[in-house]
């Protein structure tokens, strides 16, 4: 019984086969490809696959350490150039056509036409202009007083009575209807004054009596 289970204790289970062929795979796809690279092969060149014209050529690769191809590339050498000649950028600006200046045309000056002249004015004859004298405005009414007396004494007083027969004592300078007054009182005798106008009474006239000028003298006719 115990020899037959150390035979199976040696025999291998499938996972453990699997494992270890996968791990021999392994080692031998390394080992070729260290191979390859060490001896420097090349693999070929596929027929067809030229570059074309003006695109970089792959020069042929040279062998690293590490096993790695370098490319270089071929460039147009650059052309000959003085270095202590300035380089002078030109700026392409579009060709712009030059507008005219826009000049105003002066109207010209309009004549006013149409106008009939303006006719010379007739002068009359020397002597043919008549000066006509403004009327002047009749004076209004003197109001209807009669002098009744004067007291004479330290203040004289005159006695007037007028058309309804109202008597007043007056004084020089005193003032009468419509703009009359008292200017000056003398023996037997009253004179009265508005504006330059003028008039005097004695006792027992009027005032209805006496003229007074139309033209506004002064000095009234006195009696």
């Amino acid at each position: 019984m115990e020899k037959t289970h150390e035979v199976k204790t040696n025999q291998l289970s499938p996972k453990q086969g699997v494992a270890i062929g996968v791990l021999s795979l392994i080692l031998v796809s390394v080992g070729v490809w260290q191979w390859r690279s060490m001896s420097g092969h090349k693999p070929s060149a596929r027929p067809g696959s030229t570059a074309p014209s003006g695109q970089v050529r792959n020069t042929p690769a040279s062998t690293t350490p590490s096993g790695q191809a370098e490319v270089s590339a071929s460039f147009a050498p650059f052309p000959a150039r003085d270095p202590f000649r300035p380089t002078v950028a030109v700026m392409n600006i579009p060709n712009r056509v030059a507008q005219p200046a826009k000049t105003s045309a002066k109207s010209p000056v309009r004549a006013i036409t149409g106008t009939p002249p303006v006719p010379p004015l007739a002068l009359p004859a020397p002597g043919g202009l008549e000066v006509k004298q403004v009327e002047k405005p009749e004076p209004p009414p003197v109001p209807n007083w009669t002098l009744v007396g004067v007291v004479q004494g330290p203040r004289t007083i005159a006695i007037l009575k007028d058309s309804e027969g109202n008597r007043r004592f007056v004084q020089m300078g005193d003032k009468l209807e419509d703009g009359w007054r008292i200017r000056r009182i003398e023996r037997g005798k009253l004179t009265l004054q508005n504006g330059q106008r003028t008039i005097s009474i004695h006792v027992g006239g009027s005032t209805a009596e006496s003229k007074v000028p139309p033209d506004y003298s002064t000095g009234g006719m006195q009696q």
